[in-house]
């Protein structure tokens, strides 16, 4: 996952996810070269995505913090149904 500094729901989806992987903050990144690191994102995701945090599933692009809890709740429904 990407995740920005001073990001509440970066900070929120590091809670749901703590022993996901993450990447250097992004603030690297984005103060480094801004256009290099979003067009990178684009590319990986074929998408557009310009908030954080940035969070992938086995290398395909999940979305964001509410996207994340989106798929964390699909998933508990569907444990609850075995």
């Amino acid at each position: 996952m990407y995740t920005k500094e001073k990001c509440n729901y970066c900070t929120k989806v590091k809670v749901l996810l703590p022993e996901g992987s993450l990447i250097i903050p992004s603030d690297t990144f984005l103060k480094v070269d801004r256009d290099a690191f979003l067009a990178l994102v684009d590319s990986i995701t074929g998408q557009t995505p310009r908030t954080f945090p940035m969070v992938f599933l086995d290398g395909a692009f999940l979305g964001g913090h509410d996207d994340t809890v989106k798929h964390l709740d699909e998933i508990a429904a569907f444990a609850q149904e075995f």
